[in-house]
């Protein structure tokens, strides 16, 4: 949203001509980090205008705005811009990444989504960071990731409950730590797709984390971590995998496609540590 409402406009225009297109998403951290593009920048009103248009088209427009902490929601002008988007009939949803030093504490996240329900948006998504720019200083452990969300969950008031969390994108889909499992056979991260290309995959979890998950007639994933936390890196293969025209991805064939990359790392060196 920093281009300008002309530019913006050569973008989107041309997707009102298109009958099948029913959203419009546009995610930006415009309202937390430059509220004026809003409120009394030079185009504002022309921006907001144009909102109107896609609304008025008969499509929902859903403002995907990023806020990482309650103070970027602490001032009057960020307040005001998010008013003045709704108002023009779009649909204000939030979202920010688990960043370490900045909001790696439940209460923030409280306080955060408290704020953004009182600013009439929607709390949406807590991402886990993708692994760019300066990640090391930044990145979360997964398993602090899920005791995050946990204990700031079970804080929040029931309009509150709409975010989701702690979520990760991959290659397949988006995916979502559901918890941390304890088993005879040792402790187990569960991830689930909240949603992906190929519609059965969606929902799957039950996740084992370093042993692979015994093959059979159900849909697994199995998820491996290398041994040395050097390779933050969490591969996802399907041990029953459907190929998108039907039945399962003959032996042999690449795994294109189906190999997400996390960007999380184990607490500890060797096997990771719950």
């Amino acid at each position: 949203m920093m281009m300008s409402t002309a530019r913006l406009r050569d973008h989107l225009e041309p997707l009102l001509g298109v009958g099948t297109v029913r959203t419009i998403r546009i995610g930006t951290k415009t309202p937390a980090y430059w509220p004026h593009r809003f409120v009394n920048d030079v185009d504002a009103d022309d921006a907001l205008c144009f909102y109107e248009q896609i609304v008025r088209s008969g499509r929902t427009l859903a403002v995907m705005a990023h806020f990482s902490h309650p103070r970027e929601l602490g001032t009057d002008l960020a307040r005001r811009s998010l008013k003045r988007i709704r108002e023009t009939g779009a649909v204000v949803y939030c979202q920010a990444p688990l960043i370490r030093n900045v909001n790696d504490d439940p209460q923030v996240w409280v306080e955060l989504w408290c704020a953004e329900l009182a600013a009439g948006a929607v709390p949406y998504y807590l991402f886990v960071a993708r692994d760019t720019g300066p990640h090391d200083y930044f990145k979360v452990p997964l398993v602090r990731a899920v005791d995050i969300m946990k204990n700031a969950y079970q804080r929040l008031p029931g309009l509150s409950r709409t975010v989701r969390g702690p979520v990760m994108s991959a290659t397949p889909g988006k995916i979502i730590v559901d918890g941390v499992e304890s088993t005879s056979n040792g402790r187990f991260f569960n991830f689930a797709f909240c949603k992906h290309a190929i519609l059965v995959w969606s929902g799957v979890h039950s996740v084992p984390i370093v042993r692979r998950m015994r093959r059979g007639s159900t849909i697994w994933i199995s998820i491996r971590i290398p041994p040395m936390t050097s390779l933050r890196q969490f591969t996802a293969i399907s041990a029953m995998a459907p190929t998108p025209g039907g039945g399962r991805r003959p032996s042999g064939t690449a795994r294109s496609g189906w190999t997400a990359e996390f960007c999380a790392a184990p607490t500890t060196r060797g096997s990771p540590r719950f």
